[in-house]
């Protein structure tokens, strides 16, 4: 089989199997609508794949900077800031989907669960955020809590050791618009690379299933692919697969 016929079947089969659905894309703008009227929309950024159009079908969570201001070592407690916006979802959250929505606040972040009875259909993480420097673009860093940049998983087990004293929650530098203008600049110059990472997420995300301990993480198959498709900028889907 020519190698032109694998780069159909390839891109056929992410278009048909692993991108969201415009029903899935409307349920999150309709969410992400909901919190920032809560929040406000200038305190508010998405982050992770699914602004950078990578995310897979089935969509199962977002994440969301709650942006708090410019960054001071010194004052660095979201606390007061997340009671508050538990408070205030609590108060006035408008919930636009058929589930029940559940909110509940973190050590260092406010989740909102959306519930078929007690199974767990759509999350919201809404994570806070300070301004911390520009990027090469010119566009704000910030600095989040550590949790922002792990799995849902590895965040529990972060949030239950913070919790019972154990370890103290790091911040590190985060550049999320970096990444979502590498991502569109890249796909703008090569429209198989967003395809090639949903196909190597598919395949990554059949491997967690079958091995829970597999040890490879989305974000960096993703930044793997970004750097090879970068240096070889005329590459189709099958070869960058």
């Amino acid at each position: 089989m020519k190698k032109s016929r694998f780069n159909a079947l390839f891109r056929a089969y992410v278009r048909d199997h692993l991108s969201p659905t415009p029903g899935e894309r409307e349920f999150v703008s309709d969410v992400y609508e909901s919190v920032q009227d809560v929040i406000g929309a200038q305190n508010s950024l998405q982050i992770g794949s699914y602004p950078r159009f990578t995310a897979i079908s089935p969509l199962h969570d977002l994440d969301v900077l709650f942006i708090l201001g410019r960054w001071n070592p010194s004052q660095h407690d979201p606390a007061q800031a997340l009671a508050q916006l538990e408070a205030q979802l609590t108060a006035s959250y408008e919930n636009p989907t058929r589930y029940e929505a559940r909110i509940s606040r973190q050590t260092h972040s406010v989740t909102i669960k959306f519930l078929e009875g007690e199974t767990e259909v759509f999350a919201v993480d809404i994570v806070p955020a300070y301004v911390h420097g520009t990027n090469s673009y010119g566009d704000d860093m910030y600095v989040v809590p550590e949790i922002a940049v792990k799995s849902r998983g590895e965040r529990r087990q972060v949030r239950e050791a913070v919790a019972r004293g154990e370890r103290q929650m790091a911040w590190i530098p985060s550049d999320p618009r970096g990444y979502i203008t590498a991502a569109t600049a890249l796909n703008t110059a090569n429209g198989d690379f967003r395809k090639a990472v949903k196909f190597a997420k598919g395949w990554r995300s059949s491997c967690k299933t079958a091995d829970d301990d597999f040890p490879l993480k989305s974000f960096h198959l993703e930044q793997a692919i970004t750097a090879w498709v970068s240096a070889n900028p005329g590459a189709e889907i099958f070869d960058i697969v």
